[in-house]
């Protein structure tokens, strides 16, 4: 018997400090004056066979349709698309200007606000309680509103180890788990969350009056004649193609450790006294779901910190201090772990040995243990070969490494294969296809970021964990064309006056 934390992931869903700076870095608000039109993007990825390219454009697409090779050049290409646009998204941004990457600028140990931070935030979008938003007069280039409850984004005593983000940071639970549960560091401070899109995924849903006041739901949009398949690279606004992120940032004591992450100073919103507090983050997870040609159920990237969690085959003499998981917690583990991760609520402090269970919010405080259930499925010579380019030029992102890309193979090319899965996992799976019907491979079968899905794991009965599920999995039993957008918008709410 296999009982998984996703059900009650999906089920929460529908029942539903100061700090002190030096070195101060000029802020940078975006504004609507951006004189720099965006570039086209850079050639589709091939294999990244014998280099890393450190390009600032993102790449169209994939230079091939995947149906035409094996799996494992399939894999690999995957991989190379994702480290590309990874490095792209991550590229210090041009002054004032969103979605566009400056050109000029290479990356180094210098800390810059990049492409990805001046995506837009879902919230600039979607005000699902004010029934007079709107969104159709939402421009691309508008600068972040500075109207909510902690006013202005820009955080003006940040200093330049920790660039101020331009956005309201106010998700605190990972995987829509609102006021259900948190994932907290080794020294308990609450993982934070963004969610944002880039400009062809905002024109499409702008457009298409899909972020209009009572337009939609959890469920998506409320229309019953338009079919949400959002662009393509070839169909888009921008060349590109639609893209959605997902950070998650641990709170820093102080700008000592930005060396080894990607910092930035935020005001983060906390709902329950409607205010916010200045705080220096430090990233620790990167999800990035890109829709192109020869794609349609898009390409999920994951990328996480190399000091979350330890490899599955931690050795005795590790002594890395990492930052969700505890070499003496490990060897404290409660003999009930797999009753409480069972339960139908949270567990209590103490049980926060046990690995992946979803802690009570009331136990802010508590750190959580998180494990790797399996080897990193990402191929180990490209993660090496892209952190070594990095290293060569001193940028911090040399500690980022890439879990997993997801992809969809269809067993007959050229067919409706992309209607259903091949090998269905995860709570919510659909059934399996009858014979002869055309469907498709998720490879690899699992991915999981430890800090954006830390609870997305069976706990067996005895006693083990695994992983079921998968990002296409779950994104596309219920997604909207593969999308979590509307059940985010709904779940989490930041109010503009």
């Amino acid at each position: 018997m296999i009982i998984s934390i996703r059900i009650m992931i999906l089920l929460s869903v529908i029942g539903a400090f100061s700090v002190g700076c030096s070195n101060k870095s000029d802020p940078q608000p975006l504004a609507a004056t951006c004189d720099v039109k965006m570039p086209p993007p850079a050639p589709p990825s091939e294999f990244c066979l014998t280099e890393a390219p450190l390009n600032p454009l993102a790449p169209a697409g994939i230079f091939q349709d995947p149906a035409y090779m094996s799996s494992a050049d399939g894999q690999r290409m995957m991989e190379c698309f994702a480290w590309e646009t990874f490095i792209a998204y991550n590229w210090p941004a041009e002054p004032g200007c969103r979605g566009i990457p400056d050109t000029t600028a290479q990356l180094d140990a210098t800390q810059k606000l990049s492409v990805l931070d001046t995506f837009k935030a879902t919230y600039e979008l979607f005000q699902p309680t004010n029934k007079d938003w709107d969104a159709r007069s939402i421009a691309w280039e508008d600068p972040v509103p500075d109207t909510g409850s902690c006013g202005s984004p820009v955080v003006e005593n940040a200093s330049s180890a920790a660039p101020s983000m331009n956005q309201i940071v106010y998700q605190k639970s990972p995987a829509f788990l609102k006021n259900t549960s948190v994932i907290a560091d080794q020294n308990g401070e609450t993982v934070v969350y963004t969610v944002t899109i880039n400009q062809d995924q905002f024109e499409y849903i702008r457009q298409n009056g899909f972020a209009e006041p009572k337009a939609y739901s959890f469920a998506g949009p409320s229309s019953t004649t338009t079919k949400v398949n959002f662009p393509a690279n070839a169909d888009s606004t921008t060349g590109y193609g639609s893209a959605e992120l997902k950070t998650a940032w641990r709170v820093l004591s102080d700008d000592s450790e930005c060396d080894s992450y990607v910092c930035r100073t935020a005001k983060v919103y906390d709902e329950d006294d409607s205010d916010c507090s200045e705080e220096i983050l430090g990233l620790v997870g990167l999800h990035i779901a890109r829709k192109v040609d020869y794609s349609p159920k898009w390409i999920w990237a994951t990328f996480e910190h190399v000091n979350n969690t330890p490899p599955v085959d931690i050795s005795d003499d590790d002594d890395t201090s990492y930052s969700f998981y505890s070499q003496s917690c490990a060897a404290t583990v409660p003999d009930d772990c797999y009753s409480v991760a069972v339960a139908a609520s949270p567990a209590e402090a103490d049980y926060t040995c046990c690995a992946n269970i979803l802690m009570e919010v009331a136990f802010l405080g508590s750190p959580n243990q998180l494990t790797r259930l399996e080897p990193i499925p990402a191929l180990a010579d490209m993660n090496e070969m892209f952190q070594g380019v990095l290293a060569a030029h001193d940028s911090v992102l040399q500690n980022y490494f890439l879990v997993g890309a997801q992809w969809a193979k269809p067993d007959v090319p050229g067919t409706d294969a992309y209607d259903r899965p091949c090998n269905p996992n995860g709570a919510w799976r659909v059934p399996e296809p009858s014979d002869g019907t055309a469907c498709y491979t998720q490879f690899p079968a699992h991915v999981r970021n430890a800090v954006i899905e830390g609870y997305n794991i069976a706990n067996n009965t005895d006693g083990g964990q695994s992983l079921t599920d998968s990002c296409m999995n779950c994104h596309w039993a219920t997604g909207i064309d593969g999308s979590f957008i509307w059940l985010s918008v709904m779940n989490d709410i930041y109010e503009l006056d």
